[in-house]
C-alpha cells in the first residue's frame, strides 16, 4: 500500500499486525467533521484522535497548532534538518516495504516531536 492510501486511511489486512493508532486517520477524523454549512469544522472536530495520547503526563497545553509554531521557530536548524531527514527516510522506508512495522515507526518518529 501506498503513502497516501494509508494516509487516506485505506487499510492493509495484514495477520497479527498492529495499526501505529487505535483511532481513525486523520483524514477521516477531519472528513467527518466537516461542516455541511460552510467552512470550519463541527463540535470535536478540533481535537485529534490521538490527542489524549500526544498530552499524557503534561500539564502544559498549546492551542491547536501553537506547539508546533514555537518548535519550527525557536528550534535550531541543524537540529530541522536532522528531523527532517529522519522523517524523510522513514517515509521512505514505509512507501518501499509499507509493513505495520515501517508505519509505526514513522507514527512513533512523528510522535516524538511535531513536523514542523
Amino acid at each position: 500500500m501506498g503513502l497516501f492510501k494509508w494516509l487516506s486511511g485505506a487499510k492493509e489486512p495484514t495477520p497479527g499486525s498492529a495499526k501505529a493508532s487505535s483511532g481513525p486517520s486523520i483524514y477521516q477524523h477531519v472528513k467527518t467533521h466537516l461542516r455541511q454549512d460552510g467552512p470550519g469544522l463541527t463540535e470535536g472536530g478540533e481535537t485529534l484522535p490521538d490527542e489524549a495520547k500526544v498530552v499524557a503526563g503534561s500539564q502544559l497545553r498549546f492551542m491547536a497548532g501553537a506547539r508546533d509554531g514555537i518548535l519550527g521557530h525557536h528550534m535550531n536548524p541543524g537540529e530541522a534538518e536532522k528531523t527532517v531527514q529522519e522523517l524523510f527516510d522513514l517515509i521512505s522506508a514505509y512507501c518501499k516495504s509499507p509493513r505495520p512495522e515501517n508505519q509505526r515507526k514513522l507514527y512513533d518518529r512523528m510522535m516524538q516531536q511535531p513536523a514542523t
